[in-house]
């Protein structure tokens, strides 16, 4: 997919662009508010139309002339330099119901500045009338003018077909759905350091990073080649989908407009990927909503590796020095108490690193390994027989009949038991961890259902 043309939205704050955005790809994948700013980083997702495919780059609101000089702006609009420097087409989106506004200038003299193909899409023009405010962007000279309602899917053909017939001719013909791609998502509470962590996996200023919480309000996607997060080990994957998301905060100071819908996104890119990178961060303990948050990553089956950012920042505050016995025991301690408070996943990895001065960063690669082997493992039910017979002799498991397997990715087994009594919780994560070790398969999730059998084989109940 990293061979597609890209097609780069661009306009003023608050003009529609993220609307139009999902428009395009067909779903709703960035956050819309009528507040400006609300976009911050790139967005890049694969469009097809009339045989063609590109991607369309979604970014902050074209603002020349800055005279913000924040720390999140500026990184703002380093992104959007950025994205017009990769693309081969421009969308410059305008507000027809508005007109030319002050700013529209200096746009339209960047834009050309870019020596690039533009085309014009005068948008909210819901009706004939409003149509009508295209013709005040037509002294810039750009060729290419379409006025379209994306809200109301007006005139979207003609600007694809606009777009199509300027982009570069097809060189292959590219899969928009790999299946030799690994998706990885990276999730934790705000601020804890995903965008560092994202930016330097790629080695590239990817995400907008700024110790302001929130910062972050799309899930951020970025395609790497394997080799690089995978060096010197062979996999099936020839590229890897790396997704920053949205902090997940407190219920209570979710603001519904913005971050509701960047938490909802960042509950289907849990659902979407195949390894969870769950970020924590070393300086602060461990808070309900940090159980919260892998409590539903392991709900929704799975395999995640557990990183303690900023590890670095204690071995400052306690004085010590990286390596040595001193810090092997503050990890330890930090990691028993990690246990004690996580007791719903004790055969997570943990690794301590540090993102922004790249502390571990190279052993990230074979921990998402070790994860996804033992999440996509597929049992063989001679085996499950064997351990079946085993464990059918312990007093605790005399009901025992049978173990099935039924799928991996998370790995599901169905234990069949005599009688009318359901197995004690304690009875089932006994046969868990048997499973875990007789098939080596710890760092991942996995789910149990029991099925109850009466006397004469028929089943009674199914439970979890």
């Amino acid at each position: 997919m990293n061979n597609l043309p890209r097609v780069a939205l661009v306009g003023r704050p608050n003009v529609g662009k993220s609307t139009l955005f999902n428009r395009l790809v067909g779903s709703r994948q960035a956050v819309v508010a009528d507040i400006a700013g609300t976009t911050r980083d790139r967005l890049e997702r694969p469009v097809q139309w009339r045989g063609h495919q590109f991607i369309i780059v979604d970014m902050a609101g074209l603002e020349p002339a800055l005279t913000e000089k924040n720390e999140i702006s500026q990184g703002m609009q380093e992104q959007v330099n950025r994205a017009l420097k990769d693309a081969a087409v421009i969308i410059w989106v305008t507000d027809a119901a508005a007109g030319l506004l002050p700013g529209d200038e200096l746009s339209a003299e960047l834009l050309r500045r870019q020596h690039k193909p533009v085309v014009v899409a005068a948008n909210k023009a819901d009706n004939d009338k409003l149509e009508l405010g295209q013709y005040e962007f037509s002294q810039f000279g750009f060729e290419d003018m379409v006025p379209i309602s994306a809200v109301h899917a007006r005139n979207i053909d003609p600007l694809l077909d606009a777009v199509v017939a300027l982009l570069p001719e097809p060189t292959e013909e590219v899969e928009l759905h790999d299946e030799k791609e690994l998706r990885l998502a990276i999730i934790g509470r705000p601020n804890v350091g995903k965008s560092t962590l994202l930016n330097a996996l790629t080695q590239d200023n990817r995400a907008v990073v700024s110790a302001e919480a929130g910062t972050t309000r799309d899930a951020v996607d970025t395609i790497v080649p394997a080799r690089e997060l995978f060096p010197n080990t062979y996999t099936k994957w020839q590229t890897v989908r790396l997704i920053d998301t949205a902090g997940i905060r407190r219920r209570g100071k979710i603001d519904r407009q913005i971050e509701g819908w960047s938490v909802l996104r960042t509950f289907d890119t849990i659902d979407a990927s195949e390894v969870v990178l769950f970020v924590i961060d070393a300086t602060e303990k461990l808070v309900h909503q940090d159980l919260q948050v892998a409590e539903r990553v392991v709900t929704a089956g799975r395999a995640i590796v557990l990183l303690v950012n900023k590890w670095d920042a204690v071995l400052e505050k306690k004085n010590l020095i990286g390596g040595t016995p001193e810090d092997d025991e503050a990890q330890s301690e930090f990691l028993n108490d990690l246990r004690s408070k996580m007791q719903f996943m004790p055969w997570v990895q943990v690794l301590f690193m540090s993102a922004q001065k790249g502390i571990n960063l190279d052993v990230i690669g074979k921990l998402v390994l070790n994860a996804f082997v033992a999440w996509s493992r597929k049992i063989d039910q001679k085996d499950l027989d064997e351990l079946t017979v085993q464990l059918a002799k312990m007093p605790r498991l005399k009901s025992l009949r049978k173990i099935t397997y039924q799928h991996a990715s998370p790995p599901v087994f169905h234990l069949h038991v005599h009688g009318h009594h359901l197995p004690h919780f304690s009875t089932t994560r006994y046969v868990e961890n048997a499973l875990r070790d007789f098939f080596d398969m710890g760092p991942t999730p996995m789910k149990i259902w029991t099925v109850t059998t009466s006397a004469g084989g028929k089943k009674i109940e199914t439970v979890e």
